[in-house]
């Protein structure tokens, strides 16, 4: 039997857990995880969403996230505020994974420049991606702020992934975040 985890942790620390326990070292068969309600709906979160966002699409990028149920105040001693869910995440398989680990520290970046600003078209928000050499073959010959790829390297780089970079964050599949 694969070994699992079954934990509660406060928002912080929860999040960033499961964010550190992602790819390339998932030996994991599942997790169960309690979270706050709203922390598990955004890991839920489906494209087009309000709550869709980065913590969706770096979970989904490499596992299967599923709310399990509901727990009100009156569960917990001292009750909190607010409710909490439990999920259960079961990671992909290595042939079923969207992402490959070498891959990861890229989706990283990308989504944290992407919804840093979700209301900008991605053309904008990415153009704040630091790291000439991403996007070096498309945008020869231009000088670059303090080493950004700005817009127009946003718009090679959307381009190059077949991403149309009039899309805002929110609009954008998991798939096509990996693209980037």
């Amino acid at each position: 039997m694969q070994p699992r985890s079954l934990t509660t942790r406060t928002i912080q620390v929860g999040t960033r857990l499961l964010v550190d326990w992602m790819p390339p070292d998932v030996r994991l068969e599942s997790f169960t995880l309690l979270f706050q309600k709203e922390v598990a709906l955004r890991i839920c979160a489906t494209v087009g969403s309000s709550s869709y966002g980065r913590l969706s699409v770096l979970v989904q990028a490499w596992a299967a996230p599923r709310l399990l149920f509901s727990l009100g105040p009156k569960h917990f001693t001292p009750p909190p505020k607010v409710d909490t869910a439990v999920l259960s995440i079961v990671p992909y398989k290595p042939a079923e994974r969207l992402i490959s680990p070498a891959l990861e520290a890229s989706l990283r970046t990308v989504t944290a420049a992407a919804f840093q600003q979700r209301r900008k078209m991605l053309r904008s928000s990415l153009a704040k991606i630091s790291g000439e050499a991403t996007v070096s073959a498309c945008i020869k010959d231009r000088p670059r702020e303090r080493g950004l790829i700005g817009r127009e390297g946003a718009e090679a780089l959307c381009a190059a992934s077949g991403v149309d970079a009039s899309l805002r964050a929110g609009a954008l599949p998991v798939e096509k975040f990996i693209a980037l």
